[in-house]
């Protein structure tokens, strides 16, 4: 069977919103991260929990785009908080605890797999898998950062 493609490739934020709350903590994050503040994926993976710090306006995101070279600092969105924190305290600290004593990866990075910091691949297919299952099979990873573009 083939699926049906549609013409547009970028994410409204409805669909955003779907796939959020369909989504894991952490591919809900992520996809959240590419759409309100046009994040590409590869940013995202890269991501270090030094990358955010609290402010008196609230949680910066403070990152060099790998693609640009560009430095970015961000107010996250209100939507994007709760997700970073419930990701945080919840899915992130699971993972983590699940790793082998003896051979412990790195843990800086806020996006973390059962074998250390989440690839890119993976979080792809994490991200195309929930779109696939809501019936969006044109939609992308790169269709969230459309969607930021559109939306602006």
């Amino acid at each position: 069977m083939k699926k049906v493609i549609n013409s547009e490739r970028y994410a409204t934020q409805e669909q955003t919103e779907t796939i959020i709350s369909n989504s894991d903590e952490r591919t809900g994050l992520a996809v959240a991260l590419m759409f309100y503040h046009g994040l590409r994926i590869s940013d995202v993976v890269g991501l270090k929990l030094s990358n955010f710090s609290e402010s008196e306006k609230g949680t910066v995101l403070d990152f060099t785009d790998k693609k640009t070279k560009q430095h970015h600092t961000y107010i996250l969105v209100d939507r994007v908080v709760p997700l970073l924190k419930k990701y945080l305290q919840f899915q992130r600290k699971e993972i983590i605890a699940g790793w082998m004593q003896d051979k412990m990866p790195d843990s800086e990075y806020l996006f973390v797999s059962s074998k250390g910091q989440l690839t890119q691949q993976s979080l792809q297919g994490a991200v195309e898998n929930i779109c696939n299952g809501l019936g969006f099979f044109y939609l992308l990873p790169h269709s969230f950062r459309h969607g930021f573009i559109l939306g602006r």
